[in-house]
């Protein structure tokens, strides 16, 4: 039990804690303008991903876990940001993967 404990803290600690105004904006491919001048979401959303399951990684030490978080975190979030689903639908499936982790 406490492995999952460690990945929800995981999970609040890379996506409120480590989240900058940056990511948050630029993860997208609504936002129409970016500093940059180039499509930089991609690389800004995955790179979000990441740090996420880096985070599954080094609690599971499971590489496969790992790999499985940044994808399913990049496609939440590209749901998210695509207005395909809320926020609400977006934290509760971050959370499911977090127990799939857990039980797996």
């Amino acid at each position: 039990m406490s492995e999952l404990l460690a990945l929800v803290m995981g999970h609040a600690l890379a996506d409120f804690g480590l989240q900058n105004q940056f990511v948050a904006d630029y993860k997208s491919p609504l936002k129409d303008s970016t500093p940059f001048g180039a499509t930089i979401w991609p690389y800004v959303l995955i790179a979000h991903g990441l740090m996420h399951g880096a985070v599954v990684f080094l609690i599971t030490c499971n590489p496969w876990l790992g790999l499985a978080e940044t994808v399913a975190h990049s496609l939440i979030d590209y749901c998210k940001c695509t207005k395909r689903i809320g926020w609400h639908a977006d934290q509760w499936l971050h959370l499911g993967c977090k127990v799939w982790w857990w039980l797996w």
